[in-house]
């Protein structure tokens, strides 16, 4: 098995610290962006954990950085439209773009409202044109407690292929989803992994030790991975699994 070397565990002590690490770190990666090239690549993670640190930079550090300098992509798309309370751009775009007032040229989403087919392959394309350029700068995941990272599930999870956007089938509703691949995610500067609530624990242990069979294991970027832990999910492994290593904060 393959462990994810040098990779980094904060474990934040309460909520309030987590949601401080995690925009820290969001802001850390974007500003090395600006300084390297002048703009900055963050691919996005969908579902609810993300949210309160979207609103948190929407409100709070509207002027921490120059923001028309951003350019914002996701890691993964359920098959729904805008509206509907399942799409990840829709909720990225109520928490984040809007209230920052991002604008349209650099916003590049997956269109979840057409066949998933021709949404990955026009996302295929805009990828591939973003790739070319450099890495990203910043991506965000998620993990789910059967170890899915974006929308790559176990058991296929598309190790060694070089496409860089797949459609997928999830195992609950919506069950159709178009996700960036391995190849693609791993071309990171920086990846952090953004973690909530505690039936999580096995999950991320697991990866950490580096069990093949699970997607979020394969996530081993050219640069820095980082998991940011909140509260509840730190508490169940340090009870549970006193052997995985961490740089806990307090």
């Amino acid at each position: 098995m393959i462990s994810q070397q040098g990779s980094r565990l904060l474990q934040a002590a309460s909520e309030g610290e987590w949601l401080d690490l995690a925009t820290e770190l969001t802001i850390s990666a974007l500003r090395r962006g600006l300084e390297k090239s002048g703009r900055a690549r963050w691919v996005l993670a969908g579902g609810g954990t993300p949210l309160p640190l979207y609103r948190e930079l929407a409100t709070q550090h509207r002027e921490t950085l120059d923001w028309s300098r951003v350019d914002f992509f996701w890691g993964d798309e359920r098959s729904v439209p805008p509206a509907d309370g399942a799409s990840n751009f829709g909720a990225a775009q109520a928490a984040l773009l809007r209230p920052l007032g991002i604008a349209v040229g650099q916003i590049h989403r997956i269109e979840g409202e057409i066949a998933p087919d021709v949404a990955a392959e026009r996302y295929e394309r805009v990828v591939a044109r973003a790739l070319a350029v450099g890495d990203w700068d910043l991506v965000l995941l998620g993990i789910g407690a059967d170890g899915h990272t974006a929308s790559l599930f176990p058991p296929n999870h598309g190790a060694g292929s070089q496409a860089l956007v797949a459609v997928t089938e999830a195992p609950a509703e919506p069950r159709q989803r178009v996700s960036l691949t391995l190849a693609a995610l791993n071309r990171a500067r920086e990846v952090v992994f953004l973690v909530s609530g505690a039936a999580k624990a096995t999950a991320v242990r697991r990866t950490r030790e580096g069990d093949p069979r699970l997607p979020a294991t394969q996530i081993r970027p050219r640069g820095q991975l980082t998991w940011c832990l909140a509260p509840d999910l730190a508490a169940e492994l340090a009870a549970g699994h006193p052997t995985v290593q961490s740089d806990a904060v307090h």
